[in-house]
């Protein structure tokens, strides 16, 4: 069971949050929220992927309202950080195959443009945005859906995440930026594998090979709720001294100062506290 909740497509996220659902029509009233935060998370924007009947697979609607919503994320100053994630048990399941079946029926030469127009795009969008963008990979992520998290600046899994390139199912060359991004991540022979054998790659391998940064195994929900007190830190990282509730919290606008705790070096002397700006 994933480590993330499951979510509906509502206005209103569980903690307050005001949500904005995309308009569209058909059988998913919204296939995506965009949430931004408040209080301590204000700065950061939160795009869910609503359409967990189907793993989150990218319907035409989907693609056209993630399309739009990281455009407008992108030049909207506001946004500090992004977060994408998926609704339900998977992060995304990539591209609806049953409906682009049914589209190279009816309409092949609209079905041929799918890369072009939306997943070239998306991910030029996400690797050039000029603000950290990561992926919460709530479940599985195959297919473009993987695409979509190796584009990311982060990666922080569920420890149920599972990650499968599955484009050597279908026999077709990989899309969505996989040829580049995922050797970057793993290395050359290892993407090679996962691409040609369709291996999946489980959360715990991910991270031992670089694809994932981090686990969330200490939170209930996405984004993860700010840690309040040492009892809420692992215990091999204690948290800053100086704040209980948060490295940041009195940090002034573009500046995250972290009062670490005394360093012993090498030679026996003692490393003064650490101050880092962030810009």
């Amino acid at each position: 069971m994933s480590e993330f909740p499951e979510t509906s497509a509502t206005t209103e996220s569980p903690s307050g949050q005001r949500a904005e659902p995309l308009p569209t029509s058909g059988a998913d009233a919204a296939p995506l929220t965009v949430v931004d935060g408040t209080g301590e998370d204000v700065g950061v924007r939160t795009i869910t992927l609503q359409r967990p009947r189907t793993f989150n697979a990218f319907s035409g609607e989907l693609k056209q309202a993630l399309l739009a919503a990281v455009q407008r994320t992108a030049v909207d100053d506001a946004v500090r950080a992004v977060v994408l994630t998926g609704s339900g048990r998977a992060f995304s399941a990539g591209q609806d195959l049953k409906e682009h079946l049914a589209l190279m029926a009816d309409d092949p030469a609209t079905a041929a443009t799918t890369v072009a127009a939306f997943y070239n795009p998306l991910i030029r969008l996400i690797t050039s945005m000029p603000k950290p963008v990561i992926a919460a990979v709530n479940g599985v992520a195959a297919g473009a859906g993987a695409g979509l998290a190796y584009a990311c600046d982060l990666r922080i899994a569920a420890r149920s995440a599972v990650f499968r390139t599955s484009f050597a199912q279908v026999g077709l060359s990989a899309d969505s930026g996989l040829s580049v991004t995922l050797p970057a991540l793993v290395g050359a022979g290892r993407a090679r594998r996962l691409m040609l054998l369709d291996e999946p790659l489980d959360a715990a391998r991910a991270l031992e090979w670089g694809a994932v940064d981090g686990f969330s195994s200490r939170t209930t929900s996405w984004p993860p709720r700010p840690r309040t007190s040492r009892a809420d830190w692992p215990p091999d990282r204690p948290p800053p001294t100086g704040s209980s509730s948060g490295p940041c919290r009195s940090a002034g606008p573009g500046t995250c100062r972290l009062r670490s705790r005394s360093r012993t070096r090498r030679n026996g002397s003692v490393s003064p506290p650490q101050t880092i700006a962030k810009r």
